[in-house]
């Protein structure tokens, strides 16, 4: 079974048995390292990376990828035409304003609004900022969750500060963190908050946790599976606690959005189920269940989201088993399942969920330490970024993405206690 793979010869399992310097490394060592690995990050992508270089010559991407959509986004805010700001014929405009960006790239190119405007409303400080130089602070802002995860993980998670350095070192290497900064996208904020709440979900400060989840209104995909499996569990103090929290958000964005906007945001994210048919959808990048069906019937919206529903009716059944209903988590293998489900539940049941997206699987492995789990769920952990490496060219080869067929697998195997890596 899976467990045979629990072997002691892996030369990454006897590495993580850190030698006594690095399990001797305190909070303010290990925070240090994960800053020092933050500021070559920083270095290599600003001086390397197409997408920031303005020299560069690729002009079918912006420079800074998707942060353009964010600093227009916050321009839009900033300048007062908020009212204009999911009018696509407005910010297309504004996305190719040289005057006001600095540069060309490809007229037909376009990044839509699809964030609820509080976030363009939280972003928009960085619109008075030159867009080439918000462009590297944003880099920096992003890459700032290194030494914030090495924290929690160090002082609030009590994992060996050897570990943490190692956790961070492979996490440089992680394909869908890396796309994630070089594209400008927001994966690494979102793996923070998730990061926060497992570990004060983890100290039973449910009330704490839930105002930190509160922070993905700003990601709204990403919550339902969680909230779900919250209530199914009856945590009633997260759940009160994070719609407390994303109401005051909400209420608080009204200062600078008014709700004629909001219900703007409303219409463009009920248009969100016809996202795959249009022209600038990349379905080898979509990592859901949705991802299985595109090839297939993505043209089809009824027989898709139909096809989609059945398929999501099955996660959660396979999800049930490792959930279940029981009122406290009462072992650490208890615990592992549970964020195991909630985590494949949460990329597989979104609407749209990319291959960027996934560097919430870097969660897993925290979870894992915590729980004294690495060296048993080490199978997991290397087939999750063995598959996130090569998985594109898999893609390419079968026509199919081979992830939410790994994660489908991995959940119909946990359902059963006695197949499982922790035996």
């Amino acid at each position: 079974m899976i467990a045979c793979f629990r072997t002691t010869t892996c030369p990454i399992l006897r590495t993580m048995r850190c030698d006594s310097s690095l399990r001797s490394l305190g909070t303010p060592q290990v925070t240090s390292i994960a800053v020092a690995q933050a500021v070559l990050l920083v270095i290599l992508i600003a001086t390397t990376a197409a997408n920031y270089r303005i020299d560069s010559v690729d002009t079918s991407q912006p420079l800074g990828g998707d942060f353009l959509q964010d600093w227009i986004g916050g321009h839009v805010v900033a300048s007062g035409n908020v009212h204009q700001l999911y009018d696509p014929a407005f910010t297309d405009d504004l996305q190719h304003d040289r005057g006001l960006i600095g540069f060309e790239w490809s007229s037909t190119g376009y990044f839509p609004m699809i964030y609820p405007p509080v976030w363009y409303a939280a972003v928009s400080p960085l619109s008075h900022i030159p867009y080439r130089t918000a462009c590297v602070l944003w880099l920096v802002l992003l890459t700032a969750s290194f030494p914030t995860i090495a924290f929690l993980m160090h002082r609030r998670l009590r994992v060996p500060g050897g570990m943490v350095v190692i956790y961070f070192i492979v996490l440089m290497l992680f394909p869908p963190v890396m796309q994630s900064l070089i594209m400008g996208q927001k994966s690494l904020i979102w793996l923070t908050i998730w990061v926060a709440t497992f570990a004060l979900l983890h100290q039973h400060r449910d009330a704490s946790a839930g105002i930190v989840f509160g922070l993905m209104l700003m990601k709204p995909i990403m919550v339902p599976v969680m909230i779900g499996t919250m209530i199914l569990h009856r945590r009633w103090r997260f759940v009160v606690a994070a719609a407390g929290s994303a109401l005051m958000i909400g209420g608080v964005s009204l200062v600078a959005v008014p709700p004629s906007v909001w219900l703007q945001y409303f219409k463009v994210a009920a248009g969100a189920g016809s996202y795959h048919q249009t022209g600038g959808y990349d379905f080898q990048l979509a990592q859901n269940i949705g991802a299985l069906l595109l090839p297939v019937v993505g043209q089809y919206r009824a027989v898709y989201w139909t096809l989609f529903l059945a398929l999501g009716i099955i996660v959660v059944i396979l999800m049930s088993r490792l959930i279940k209903t029981n009122r406290r988590v009462s072992t650490t293998c208890d615990e592992s399942r549970l964020w195991l489900a909630i985590i494949a539940g949460t990329i597989l049941l979104s609407p749209h969920f990319f291959a960027y997206d996934l560097a919430i699987l870097a969660l897993l492995p925290v979870v894992f330490a915590v729980n004294g789990e690495v060296k048993q769920a080490f199978p997991c952990i290397a087939a999750c970024f063995l598959l996130t490496t090569v998985g594109p060219m898999m893609t390419q080869a079968v026509g199919v993405s081979i992830m939410p067929v790994f994660l489908i697998v991995l959940l119909a195997v946990f359902k059963h206690q006695r197949i499982s890596f922790f035996v």
